[in-house]
């Protein structure tokens, strides 16, 4: 379940379709950010950051590579106050990698 209502976004509803039609490329690099993410972090903590970074750039869901190079942007930020000191710099590490991919 959720821990969102209907009228707010769900980060859930952003992962990779899993059935009918193919997955977009920025959905499938999504949900690997959102997989590099949960690594580090409790799922209700990703799709808290993740909501929160999204809300910042006015966005309900990425749909451009540029819209995964914001949230990705964002979350960084908050990262700090999450996860330890000693892991920080290896999910930043993993993160940058991610939006590198498809360059």
């Amino acid at each position: 379940m959720s821990v969102f209502s209907h009228s707010e976004f769900d980060p859930e509803s952003s992962k990779v379709p899993s059935s009918g039609r193919r997955a977009t490329r920025v959905e499938r690099r999504f949900q690997h950010i959102r997989d590099c993410l949960h690594k580090y972090l409790s799922a209700i903590m990703v799709d808290s950051c993740l909501k929160q970074a999204m809300k910042r750039r006015a966005i309900d869901r990425p749909r451009t590579p540029s819209d995964l190079e914001g949230i990705v942007e964002e979350v960084m930020v908050g990262l700090r106050l999450f996860v330890a000191a000693d892991r920080l710099p290896q999910l930043m590490l993993e993160l940058t990698d991610l939006l590198a991919e498809d360059e």
